[in-house]
């Protein structure tokens, strides 16, 4: 018995391997599948992924010590300006030439501190421009 499953076995694969259209028909498509998925997924992280050397910077009014320190630990570039500003660079913001505006209140840490969620007061509203 285990004679005949060999030589059947044998059989099959010697006319799997003997016959190239049929070994290119079954591995063709899982290699095609492999270099396309490869492709898109380099081309992906190309598009997806930022240069090395950049540095986000963010336009922030009112810039309170808490989330000043936070952004030196990330790395982020913080520019302070005023609220007259901030109108201006909106319009650098929509041509994209900009990437963010926050215009924190001015007792922004304070009313962090007292924010207490249970009481139903609104927590403390930070305008974000991106």
């Amino acid at each position: 018995m285990k004679s005949a499953v060999f030589t059947i076995m044998k059989k099959e694969l010697a006319r799997f391997f003997g016959d190239r259209r049929m070994m290119i028909g079954i591995l063709m498509p899982g290699i095609l599948i492999y270099a396309l998925y490869s492709i898109m997924g380099d081309a992906m992280g190309d598009m997806l992924s930022t240069d090395e050397d950049f540095i986000p910077t963010a336009y922030v009014v009112e810039l309170p010590d808490s989330i000043a320190a936070l952004a030196d630990a990330a790395g982020m570039e913080l520019i302070p300006i005023t609220e007259g500003q901030v109108s201006s660079l909106q319009e650098l913001i929509a041509s994209q030439n900009i990437d963010l505006v926050a215009v924190f209140p001015a007792d922004f840490d304070a009313a962090v501190a007292s924010h207490n969620s249970t009481t139903g007061t609104p927590a403390p509203h930070v305008q974000l421009y991106y």
